[in-house]
C-alpha cells in the first residue's frame, strides 16, 4: 500500500535536490501532486521558520505573538484608555 505522507517524509530526507527530484518521479502519477504539495509545503514551512527567526528575534507582543512590539501595544491600550474604552 502506498502512503504519500511517508514518501514525503523519505523525499525531505534527501540531502539533494538532485535527489528529491528523481524520488519524485518514481511516485505513481496517482499521488505525485499531493507528495509534491507535501514536500512543498514542508520546505515553505522551513523557510518562513529561519526568515522569521532572522527578521523578528525577541519582538513578541503580551499574547507571544511575534512582530509586534510591547511597547505598540501599550500605546494602544493608552489610547484606548484615553477614550474611555479601557
Amino acid at each position: 500500500m502506498f502512503i504519500p505522507r511517508k514518501c514525503a517524509a523519505e523525499i525531505i530526507a534527501m540531502k539533494t535536490k538532485a535527489e528529491r527530484r528523481a524520488a519524485l518521479e518514481s511516485v505513481p502519477d496517482d499521488f505525485r501532486d499531493w507528495v509534491e504539495t507535501l514536500v512543498r509545503n514542508e520546505y515553505a514551512i522551513r523557510r518562513n521558520k529561519t526568515r522569521h527567526a532572522k527578521q523578528g528575534a525577541g519582538v513578541r507582543n503580551r499574547r507571544g505573538q511575534p512582530g509586534v512590539s510591547d511597547r505598540a501595544s501599550e500605546k494602544h491600550q493608552g489610547r484606548a484608555y484615553e477614550a474611555g474604552r479601557g
